[in-house]
């Protein structure tokens, strides 16, 4: 007998990159259910664009931009998730980096990833 995995299976993560391959997830923080969804009707809930700044200093052009922002996703190694309300404040975002002497290695609009809207949330 093969033990195959069913729609009705049930799995817990705390590693939201594999609640990616479900068909259906709760976030949950402290025993409380935060929202219950697909992953891509999760990843609407934030409702703005986002990008994704790369840097060698994720973490310093985070905290550097972070008090400036509504919402500031994930970093992770080089790489740093920004909610953005328009285009130009993402341009804006891009300027106050290179002036404050970042060296920025790409930007690109990005859909939110789970990490992201738990964040967030």
């Amino acid at each position: 007998m093969t033990s195959e995995r069913t729609r009705n299976d049930f799995i817990s993560t705390a590693y939201l990159d594999e609640a990616e391959r479900c068909t259906k997830i709760a976030l949950i923080h402290e025993g409380k259910v935060l929202m219950t969804d697909e992953p891509s009707g999760v990843k609407k809930v934030l409702g703005v664009p986002m990008i994704e700044i790369s840097t060698s200093e994720a973490r310093s052009a985070g905290d550097f931009i972070g008090p400036l922002m509504a919402f500031l996703g994930q970093h992770i190694r080089d790489k740093l998730h920004v909610a953005i309300q328009s285009k130009e404040i993402a341009v804006k975002i891009m300027d106050q980096l290179k002036t404050k002497g970042f060296l920025i290695e790409g930007e690109r609009e990005i859909v939110p990833s789970l990490e992201d809207v738990f964040i967030s949330m």
